[in-house]
């Protein structure tokens, strides 16, 4: 078992009260602070109309943050050595945010095909 749902809830809210979500795929649990796109059953039914737009959404956001997180990996390969990496071994969070950090400033002056490609 993870720590992860104790770390979510205590960790949960900003400074100012915004409150944070992780969005988990079908094999987390749903608990506070975790979210998951509708899914449909047999049992249940279709989807309504507002359940259809937060996965679609749900699924546009989760294609900007894969799309990224493939543009940091591919510019700094350093981040997606699993083998290499180890939690509590490596500095695996301070590489990434370092990673994030140049992303960002290069954004910043280059701008971004991916925002561009997404506001269609």
């Amino acid at each position: 078992e993870s720590s992860l749902q104790e770390n979510l809830i205590k960790y949960m809210y900003n400074t100012v009260g915004n409150r944070f979500w992780i969005y988990s795929d079908a094999s987390y649990r749903l608990e506070e602070g975790i979210l998951s796109s509708y899914h449909t059953y047999r049992y249940i039914g279709s989807l309504n109309n507002s359940q259809e737009i937060f996965n679609t959404n749900i699924v546009r956001q989760c294609i900007i943050i894969e799309s990224c997180f493939g543009k940091l990996v591919s510019l700094f390969p350093l981040i997606n050595y699993s083998k290499k990496l180890k939690l509590g071994l490596s500095p695996i969070s301070f590489c990434i945010f370092i990673v994030v950090l140049l992303k960002t400033t290069h954004t910043c002056y280059y701008g971004s095909e991916t925002v561009i490609y997404f506001e269609r």
